[in-house]
């Protein structure tokens, strides 16, 4: 190092010390390990899974159920409007599905999966017409299934298709909507699903059964 030679020796001593001092921190920095970011692989191929309001898919990624979660019922987590109930109204799974208007939406499950659709109901309780916008607040939905397989919801064409859904729901009235996810064909057996649910910034966890 450059030094002013008119420093005096016990200066110099302590400037070396300091040196000593950073050049060993700086060490110690550049060979701390980083930190894995990971999730645990359930064995499942993974796709490109939903985020923000640009992407749309599944995934497998292995979630599994935490204690820590913040467990709450549908209407809650969906953010619906006051005197709208939300309920589980079945599933069924299927190799291809076609549905919409005139069955003008058709979608074919990649190979090794199988497509699982869930429906909905929306009820308005109110003595008074009810808009529901989950077009503006696009929700992220992922759908564990059997405490483990995680999988996002599919962006669809479905008129129906909650994540894009934008209507009114009359008083005394219901309406179907639907989430459709990929899921791997090894799954034979639902026996319990959970819907983790992102909306707005705030996530909720969902038992469905």
């Amino acid at each position: 190092r450059l030094v002013d030679t008119s420093i005096k020796p016990d200066d110099l001593l302590k400037l070396e010390e300091q040196w000593a001092a950073e050049d060993a921190a700086a060490l110690a920095e550049e060979n701390k390990p980083e930190e894995s970011t990971d999730l645990p692989d359930d064995g499942g191929s993974n796709a490109s899974s939903q985020s923000g309001s640009s992407s749309s898919g599944s995934s497998d990624s292995g979630i599994a159920s935490d204690a820590s979660e913040n467990h709450t019922d549908l209407a809650t987590a969906l953010k619906v409007p006051s005197g709208v109930s939300v309920d589980f109204a079945g599933y069924d799974t299927y190799k291809s599905f076609v549905g919409g208007e005139n069955n003008a939406f058709s979608l074919v499950a990649n190979e090794g999966k199988q497509l699982l659709v869930v429906q909905l109901n929306f009820y308005n309780n109110n003595a008074s017409d009810v808009e529901l916008d989950f077009l503006d607040a696009f929700p992220n939905i992922i759908a564990r299934t059997n405490n483990s397989h995680a999988n996002s919801a599919q962006l669809t064409v479905l008129t129906n298709d909650l994540i894009t859904y934008k209507g009114t729901i009359a008083a005394g009235s219901n309406q179907i909507l639907a989430l459709v996810f990929e899921i791997s064909d090894s799954i034979t057996s639902i026996d319990s699903m959970d819907f983790v649910v992102t909306i707005d910034g705030d996530v909720s966890v969902v038992t469905i059964f």
